[in-house]
């Protein structure tokens, strides 16, 4: 047994975009089944109306900690040099610090009336530490993008594993003393807390400037890698009004209905999530280090093993979602299997196309995926919004709508890729 193991994991191991791989989805994969796991009693314990008031918290959060690094971050793993990518960090950090200030202030002048509107006390108390959990979000991000950098796919792996598990463990003890949206709060930035504590204990020598290096100034740094806030920022926030803006939509329609809808997407993210976190992470790697004449056929390989391994995953999740939720979580979550059905779609797409969509950022060609994002973030709210339809119909024509317009993405990538390939783009090397 050991033998044939090794001869099926040998040549796998030796492929060094392989192994890396195989190593964040090991950790992705321990990560995703503790965490369903643990939302088996949570989904028991906390109602639906708790997680659609979680939601809101978490989509104001989302959105100020996608932008806190004004993508800065994203940049950490293109320089060759070593003390210019730490430099980077640090001014990423500093970008941090800043907009969860600003956050915090922003949330505690409009708590009252975001918890008027969402009928929420509690929620009103935990958007007055908002700014500590787009801190933890953002810094968590900033020091996995430099992980990516020095290869050490171990430690995020591990520190996933952990941060899902503490996250959801302290949500089942904190029910026992605030047994509401509070209790979800205070279990995630607790948390993150220590998943962040481990990341800077483990990453503290390598992110130290020694006396003989010659640090460039953050301004010069900010200037060279302006295109991050200039072009991939307002993507970014973009995608993250997408995002979180239809959680905030949903949850005007009731926050019963808002919770069914989050679990539904969080279950989702399993496998999506499985699939494509591991693999993006590595693949930004190789994507920024391509040379021309390599990107197309990577990007053709990628897309086609990607294809190949969701399809079977979530054709399983579309026949089985609407009897599987209400196996695991009670009749209280009857809906939430509707919902998954209905975005089964968009989410399948997702998988394909999220890794691919990185080719935008290791190019420098951020511009040509802005007009997209736009229109992109534009349709589900506008669907959400104004659908005359009940909201599980309304979800249905959404999903299907981005799909299609996801797989047109897909085609653009493709196009970039083409060129990059034969020289036609002006983008700067990697300093």
């Amino acid at each position: 047994m050991r033998r044939l193991l090794e001869a099926i994991l040998g040549p796998l191991r030796r492929n060094k975009f392989i192994s890396q791989v195989l190593t964040l989805v090991t950790g992705t994969a321990v990560a995703q089944v503790i965490g369903i796991a643990l939302s088996i009693p949570l989904a028991r314990l906390y109602t639906p109306n708790d997680f659609g008031h979680f939601a809101i918290f978490c989509s104001i959060t989302a959105l100020a900690a996608t932008i806190a690094s004004l993508r800065y971050d994203l940049a950490i793993v293109l320089p060759k040099s070593d003390t210019v990518a730490k430099q980077i960090q640090r001014l990423a950090r500093r970008c941090i610090v800043f907009i969860s200030i600003i956050t915090s202030l922003l949330c505690i002048a409009s708590a009252g009336w975001i918890g008027k509107t969402y009928h929420s006390q509690p929620l009103t108390i935990c958007l007055f530490f908002s700014g500590i959990s787009v801190y933890e979000i953002a810094e968590l991000a900033n020091l996995q993008y430099w992980l990516t950098r020095k290869t050490n796919y171990q430690l995020i792996a591990i520190n996933r594993v952990i941060q899902t598990t503490g996250v959801a463990m302290l949500q089942l003890g904190f029910f026992f003393i605030f047994p509401s949206v509070v209790g979800l709060f205070l279990g995630t930035i607790t948390g993150q807390a220590f998943a962040l504590f481990i990341l800077l204990w483990k990453s503290r020598e390598e992110l130290r400037f020694n006396p003989s290096e010659e640090v460039p100034p953050m301004r010069t740094l900010a200037i060279r890698y302006r295109k991050m806030p200039l072009l991939n920022g307002p993507n970014a926030l973009v995608e993250g009004v997408r995002n979180n803006g239809m959680s905030l939509i949903v949850g005007l329609a009731g926050a019963g209905i808002l919770g069914q809808f989050t679990k539904a997407q969080g279950i989702l993210q399993v496998p999506m999530g499985f699939i494509t976190a591991s693999i993006t992470q590595v693949f930004y790697q190789r994507l920024s280090t391509a040379k021309p004449g390599e990107m197309t056929p990577l990007v053709r390989t990628v897309s086609k093993k990607l294809i190949l391994f969701a399809i079977p995953i979530f054709a399983l999740v579309f026949l089985l979602a609407p009897w599987l939720f209400v196996f695991l979580f009670g009749p209280q979550w009857d809906q939430a299997g509707y919902y998954a059905r209905a975005l089964t779609p968009w989410i399948l797409v997702t998988v394909v196309t999220s890794p691919v969509s990185n080719i935008y950022l290791a190019t420098e060609t951020q511009g040509r995926m802005l007009v997209f994002s736009i229109v992109y973030c534009t349709i589900p709210l506008l669907i959400l919004a104004f659908s005359p339809l009940p909201m599980l119909q309304t979800v249905t024509i959404m999903s299907l709508t981005m799909a299609a317009m996801l797989l047109f993405m897909l085609g653009m990538a493709f196009d970039v890729a083409k060129k990059f390939d034969r020289g036609m783009l002006k983008t700067k090397p990697a300093t």
